[in-house]
């Protein structure tokens, strides 16, 4: 099966780390596809077209030194079933980028973030909403651009600035009523 997206990979080298993530990686994507479409040639299709988003992907996965290769994998294969899903059920995914026009960097609750330690931020990250907590992790801890998740995760640049935006509000707003507020 992964046959066809190794064609994708111009170097041998390339090849074998994508035949060895494929190997390592597969039944654990191919697991939470799974249990998303409930559908096995589906979850198949899904663990397939998240290795050609990885292969598409693989020189920044590796420039950025990913740290945690199973939970990147696993969010890009969640995120590629529930896409699949979302386009059986018909319900297409309403675009918000004309609503909104942000600009993340620019908020006060980037700063409050910032000067938060590891332990305060994945605790206060663990209770936001799935898509966002997936969003966060790989802005906060892959250190990925919102153009780079979108592509990733099969939405478009501005849908994901808009999560990651709500998001650190609603960060700063758990962080502040912990206590934390660095202001």
């Amino acid at each position: 099966m992964i046959c066809a997206a190794l064609l994708m990979i111009g170097s041998d080298s390339d090849r074998e780390l994508v035949e060895s993530l494929y190997e390592r990686y597969e039944q654990m994507m191919y697991n939470v596809a799974f249990s998303i479409l409930h559908n096995r040639a589906e979850a198949e299709d899904a663990v397939q077209t998240s290795f050609v988003r990885i292969i598409d992907n693989l020189q920044n996965i590796f420039e950025k030194g990913c740290h945690n290769h199973a939970g990147y994998f696993v969010i890009i294969a969640k995120n590629v079933a529930i896409n699949m899903l979302n386009k059986q059920k018909k319900h297409p995914m309403e675009s918000i980028d004309e609503h909104y026009e942000l600009s993340v960097d620019s908020y006060v609750e980037t700063e409050l973030l910032s000067r938060l330690g590891a332990d305060e931020i994945s605790e206060a990250v663990n209770s936001l909403s799935e898509i966002d907590r997936d969003i966060m992790y790989l802005n906060l801890y892959e250190e990925m651009q919102a153009k780079d998740i979108a592509e990733l995760m099969g939405m478009q640049p501005n849908t994901v600035s808009v999560h990651i935006y709500r998001a650190r509000r609603k960060l700063a707003e758990i962080l502040r009523e912990r206590g934390m507020d660095y202001e």
